[in-house]
This record gives C-alpha cells, structure tokens and sequence, in this order.
C-alpha cells in the first residue's frame, strides 16, 4: 500500500508541474525567437530621428572640388586683404592726422570722410530763437577750426558739410551759465519796464561786453570775440546770406573795420574785410536800420 501511495503522490507531482515547465520553456523559446541573430544585427538599417540628420555629403563639394574652391577663397581673400591694406597706406599717407579724429564734444560731432574728401560736422545747438541757434552755430564752428588747427590740420584744403540739429537743451542767449554768474561781470544796472543791463570785462576797455534783458529775456547782446576762436566774415554770410547794411570804419576797432548789419534778423558784427576776421558781435530784437543805429550803432563813425 505504501508503494502505490508514493507513486499517486508522484503522478499528482508531475501533473502539477507540468504546465510550469511547459510556460517556462515557452519563455524560453520566446525570447530566442524574438532576438535577432549577428547577421541579422548587421543588416539592420537605424533611421536616425529628424534631430540627429545632418547635411546630406552631397552638399558639400568632392575633396577635388573642395581644394579649388579653398584657393578661390583664399585668393578672394588675400585680394581683399590687400586692397585695405592699400587703403589704410593711402589713407596714413594722404590724410596722417586721419586717426586723431573724430573730435567731438557735446555740442558738435566733427568727422572726415575719405570717399567725399570732406569734414562733417554735425552740431546741436540749443533750440532757442534763430539769432540765438546761428550765434551758437558760428562758435561752434570757430572752435572746431581752431581744434582742427592745434591737431596741425590744414581744414582749409577740405570743404565742409554742416548738419545744424538744435536741441532742446536750458540756455541763456547763447551760454549755458546763468547771466549773473558769468565771469567778468562787473556792473548790474536795473532800468524801470524790467529792463536790466549787464556789464562784463573785455579786451578793450572802453568797449565792454553788455548783455540787456527785460522781463529776463534777452534783447541785447554785444560780445567782443577771442581772436584764437578766428571767427571769419564767411561764418555770418553763410548763415545769414549777405549784409543788408555795410558801414566803413569803426569808433573803436579802426578805419579798416567795418560794421555789417542784418537788422530785420537782429544780427551784426564787426570785422576786417582784409583779415576777414570778426571783432565783435551782437545780437538784439529785430528792428530797422535807424533804430539800430541810435540805440546800438555807437562804434558806427560819421559816413560819408
């Protein structure tokens, strides 16, 4: 009885065994199935995703190619390269003061152009009345010459183009600095109507600077001009066009002065025709002539 015991328990062990042997040989053969032999794995082809492609070689030229079109290049280049090399020689050679520009401040931005063989000078005077934005206009470029001039540059063989940009900025006539805290002012006068009178040091005793303002704005302005400025007749004319009045000799500059009037404008000046060097200006309400002359036109001698 035993025996036949253990030999049921065994025919029960190997039925319930069976199916778990049979799934894991299933896995088995599965898995083997589903892999890919070396050969296989050698013929597989990858497509890459669209961000892993590259130019196809094709776009590029063949090694052949490729060292002709590197010559072309490098010949385009050395060509280039040579030409600026050039340029820059010529440019040193014709024009040595060419890297001490631009000269600039904060009124004016000056330049040359080597095409146009011209300065540039772009200024931003302050956007008060016409008289004002020319009488800032002149300075400007005085000084600009002079700067040209101390950078030992002959200006003069160049034209020059001009591009006025007021702007607007707080000035008084045509100074930044506030009328009573200039320098050289010796004597402030006031008149009835609101009307006070300044007076400032000059180079000729008895011709100081005055500057008039009523109700704090200006309607007079005479200004002796510093020599190293060398503000020219040209300066005005080009502004302003050609005087309306011209008047021979001056009270105090000599009979080789002459007084030239804008009076519609409240413009003039006084220079020597020779030299055409500007000695004085001034600035004043428009009016006419005969009014200039009583109220401003003292330095004027008897005319003939």
């Amino acid at each position: 009885m035993s025996n036949m015991a253990n030999l049921i328990k065994q025919k029960n062990y190997f039925i319930y065994m069976a199916p778990v042997v049979l799934i894991f040989l299933f896995i088995i053969f599965y898995l083997l199935s589903s892999k890919p032999s070396l050969e296989q794995q050698a013929d597989t082809k990858i497509t890459p995703s669209y961000s892993d492609r590259v130019i196809p070689m094709s776009t590029f030229p063949s090694q052949a190619k490729e060292g002709v079109f590197d010559a072309k290049a490098q010949e385009r280049q050395d060509r280039g390269e040579k030409a600026f090399a050039k340029s820059q020689s010529d440019i040193s050679k014709n024009y040595p003061w060419y890297d001490q520009l631009p000269i600039k401040s904060a009124d004016y931005f000056v330049f040359f152009d080597v095409d146009k063989k011209s300065f540039t000078g772009n200024l931003y005077p302050a956007s008060t009345n016409k008289n004002f934005i020319v009488s800032q206009v002149v300075k400007m470029k005085a000084r600009i010459r002079k700067s040209l001039a101390d950078l030992s540059i002959d200006y003069t063989k160049y034209p020059f183009i001009w591009n006025i940009k007021p702007e607007n900025k707080k000035i008084i006539g045509d100074e930044l600095t506030p009328i009573d805290k200039r320098p050289g002012l010796t004597k402030k006068e006031s008149f009835n109507s609101n009307v006070t009178k300044y007076t400032f040091t000059s180079s000729l005793p008895d011709r100081p600077n005055i500057i008039t303002t009523q109700n704090n704005n200006i309607i007079f302005q005479r200004t002796q001009i510093d020599p190293v400025l060398s503000l020219q007749i040209s300066d005005y004319t080009s502004s302003y066009g050609s005087p309306k009045l011209v008047f021979k000799g001056s009270n105090n500059y000599g009979s080789s002065a002459q007084s030239y009037l804008y009076p519609d404008l409240g413009v003039a000046f006084i220079a020597n025709p020779q030299t055409k060097l500007v000695y004085e200006q001034q600035i004043f309400s428009s009016t006419k002539a005969e009014d200039y002359i009583n109220k401003y036109g003292d330095d004027i001698p008897a005319q003939p």
